[in-house]
């Protein structure tokens, strides 16, 4: 059995950033057992002149057991439009790699928008994973909101199976093979190192790993400012987020997956205040992220996690209260007893390992009926 992923990231950005992403997560648990052939998003001749000729086509940590595939495309046109683009910019490089496409083969697919027609290929199985809710996604225009909603039909009539990070973002799927695998405590070494922390000097009492939008709660944050101190770390899209936090709020800057164990160090409690009308994460990732370091999490949204160590801030109508609770979690931070919560079926691998036998079972159901 082998997997050719095509993915919403790809080695450009797992070289920048490291696996801090769902697509590339499961690429690499993948890649410990089975063959995977990881195809790049088609590189724009704009691109690969302006900034991509000396980046990294492959991610070389895993290029031993993961065969990337590089392709140039010289339309001029197409990138143009942006992320629609993407909507037809696969068609070449799957075609000059169909030899690929064998009984065996297990294609994953990411994108949110790409047209890739594996209908009329029945030795495949066509896995769709909504890694993210995109048709309602903060940085997508409406129109590419339709197109999304365009591929998600096509998904929804033509996939052999579809996971999603959540409930509501697979609920208007009809399709049969559904199922809901949300994002869960990742192990990269495929040990429990991370679980094993020194003892650790946080600085400041609250702080944010991840990228920075504008769905993030500025009000808030600068509101939080003036009683705690706080760190964010990650790389602003929006510059003007920057310009609106308090001066006493620190910007670390943008890192790497591979510095999480230190910048876990530098802060007590996790924050995840996120605008609800513009969230789009049902299943953040960094919620297991903070709890794999044995960090509690204050929260505007609930998700998946039930635990004393998980508080959404928006549960709290009067400010004192809130802030009695937060002093809480930073008084009573036991990274020990945080990190002994994890529960077994919390840990990615074992998530993504399930549908995997899924596939495998209907597989033989389907060998044994033909």
């Amino acid at each position: 059995m082998k997997f050719i992923i095509i993915g919403y990231r790809d080695a450009y950005f797992w070289n920048e950033y490291g696996t801090s992403v769902r697509d590339l997560q499961i690429a690499e648990i993948l890649s410990r057992k089975y063959h995977v052939t990881f195809i790049n998003r088609p590189v724009s001749i704009y691109e690969r002149l302006k900034n991509k000729k000396k980046a990294k086509s492959e991610y070389k940590a895993y290029s031993n057991r993961i065969t990337f595939i590089d392709h140039t495309s010289y339309d001029l046109i197409g990138p143009l439009f942006g992320r629609i683009w993407t909507k037809y910019c696969y068609k070449k490089i799957l075609n000059r790699i169909s030899s690929l496409f064998t009984d065996d083969s297990i294609i994953i697919d990411f994108t949110p928008i790409a047209e890739l027609e594996f209908k009329n290929n029945k030795r495949i199985t066509y896995w769709y994973d909504l890694i993210d809710n995109f048709s309602i996604h903060n940085r997508f225009s409406e129109k590419e909101k339709k197109a999304v909603r365009d591929k998600y039909a096509y998904v929804d009539e033509n996939a052999d199976i579809i996971t999603a990070v959540s409930d509501k973002a697979i609920k208007n799927f009809l399709n049969p093979n559904k199922y809901v695998m949300p994002n869960g405590v990742y192990l990269e070494n495929q040990n429990h190192e991370c679980f094993i922390d020194g003892t650790p000097n946080k600085v400041y009492q609250l702080g944010f790993v991840g990228f920075v939008t504008d769905k993030l709660d500025i009000d808030f944050l600068n509101k939080l400012s003036k009683k705690f101190s706080i760190i964010i770390w990650g790389k602003f899209f929006d510059d003007s987020i920057r310009d609106k936090l308090n001066e006493n709020i620190k910007i670390a800057g943008a890192f790497k997956y591979s510095d999480l164990p230190s910048i876990m160090k530098s802060f007590k409690v996790g924050l995840l205040p996120y605008l609800p009308e513009k969230s789009h994460d049902e299943s953040p990732l960094k919620m297991y992220e903070y709890f794999k370091y044995g960090i509690p999490c204050l929260s505007s949204m609930n998700f998946e996690i039930k635990s004393r160590w998980f508080v959404n801030y928006l549960e709290y109508s009067k400010r004192d209260l809130l802030y009695e609770k937060i002093n809480e979690l930073i008084v009573s931070n036991n990274s020990e007893s945080i990190k002994a919560s994890i529960q077994k079926e919390w840990l990615f691998e074992i998530k993504v390992n399930k549908i995997i036998e899924d596939i495998i079972r209907r597989k033989e159901c389907g060998k044994k009926n033909s």
